[in-house]
């Protein structure tokens, strides 16, 4: 990402001298792992970068700071325990939403056992025949497919009709409440067969948003694959990734699988994939940008003394806000702001009807001071 953040400041410079307009100010906006890059770019630069809106930005996602803890069997949990909280009717969605996912996730790996339990799970899950083997006893392959589902409808949960999750073929609104609703679709005395199957009609909501699907494949086993393009980053500068986060067990109040982070494993992974100069660097990002670490005792934020000027945005429905920054330091402009029903970065999405209350609010404060910031830097160079 350092290079990147080079070549917009040689973008910037060039532009703004060939346009006449070396004293105009630039505010950087961004949203997830372009938040991150905006924060980091004010950071980094402030004479080329007068402020920055960054929403929906983990930039605390990272070793050394409070979101990966001291224990490493408990790191990045809460990003799942969002997830989670997405799941119940404080989010909105159906009171028995939570209890029949997590009943779903221990039936996959019952009926993962025989051939006949597996025939009985492509037909649920609308998986191609064949696709589960005897490889697939564990359930681990449809449990991640499940599990990743979820965590798309967290992120994507937003009040109105989308496709920035799905692709070509749009979500409903609040799609978390509808994919609830469609495994909460059962009888009180429901059978393990029409459980699967309403479990199955509330992935594929996501996987077969187009409707034409005739079957599915899964992800491959091998775990190269596993954080797809973002491996790289993840293996040299441990770019946060949630399918490496910390699950806690269900009865922890999370309604998915139980997984521990595994820091060594994830070294030995990066290795074999990366090549034998491969040198893992878990703290290259605190160490940079965040003076090494976290004052617990104070409660500092972990931004080096330097850092103004950015506005942070944290949604409610957004797993991602369990490592964004929740706290503010006004007297150098760090200010964050909560979005009560936010989805992923929704305050950079256009203003609708729909949009939850205090929405408008949150984007009038974020224009108020980058207004403020750019004054300041037209002013100053008169």
């Amino acid at each position: 990402h350092e290079q990147a953040m080079a070549d917009y400041v040689q973008l910037l410079t060039t532009m703004k001298t060939n346009l006449s307009a070396t004293s105009s100010a630039v505010i950087t906006f961004g949203g997830s792992y372009g938040g991150m890059l905006s924060a980091w770019l004010r950071m980094k630069y402030p004479s080329v970068f007068a402020g920055a809106i960054s929403a929906s930005a983990p930039i605390f996602g990272f070793p050394g700071l409070p979101f990966y803890s001291q224990n490493e069997g408990e790191a990045g949990a809460s990003y799942w325990d969002i997830v989670s909280y997405d799941t119940t009717t404080a989010a909105g969605s159906d009171s028995q939403c939570s209890t029949l996912l997590s009943q779903a996730f221990e039936l996959i790996v019952s009926y993962s056992n025989d051939e006949s339990g597996r025939t009985m799970l492509e037909e649920a899950f609308g998986l191609c025949p064949g696709e589960l083997t005897e490889d697939d006893s564990d359930g681990v392959r449809l449990q991640n497919r499940v599990l990743l589902a979820y965590d798309d409808y967290a992120m994507g949960n937003y009040p109105f009709i989308s496709n920035y999750i799905s692709g070509d073929s749009p979500l409903p609104a609040y799609p978390m409440r509808v994919a609830c609703s469609l495994i909460s679709d059962v009888n009180d005395d429901v059978s393990d067969t029409d459980l699967l199957n309403a479990a199955g009609a509330s992935v594929n909501l996501l996987y077969n948003a187009s409707h034409d699907a005739m079957c599915f494949n899964l992800e491959p086993r091998d775990d190269e694959g596993e954080d797809g393009i973002w491996d790289t980053q993840w293996c040299t500068q441990m770019m946060c990734q949630e399918t490496y986060f910390t699950r806690r067990p269900p009865t922890q109040g999370v309604v998915f699988p139980n997984y521990q982070f595994n820091l060594s494993w994830i070294n030995e992974h990066c290795a074999s994939t990366q090549g034998s100069t491969f040198v893992p660097r878990p703290t290259w990002i605190t160490d940079s940008y965040y003076g090494g670490g976290f004052d617990s005792t104070s409660g500092t934020l972990p931004l080096s003394s330097q850092a103004s000027n950015i506005v942070f945005t944290n949604g409610e429905y957004d797993p991602w806000r369990a490592a964004g920054i929740s706290a503010n330091n006004s007297a150098s402009d760090i200010i964050s702001l909560f979005v009560p029903e936010g989805a992923h970065h929704l305050d950079l999405m256009f203003a609708t009807p729909t949009d939850p209350d205090g929405l408008a609010n949150v984007r009038k404060t974020q224009i108020a001071y980058a207004n403020k910031w750019a004054q300041s830097t037209v002013e100053a160079a008169v």
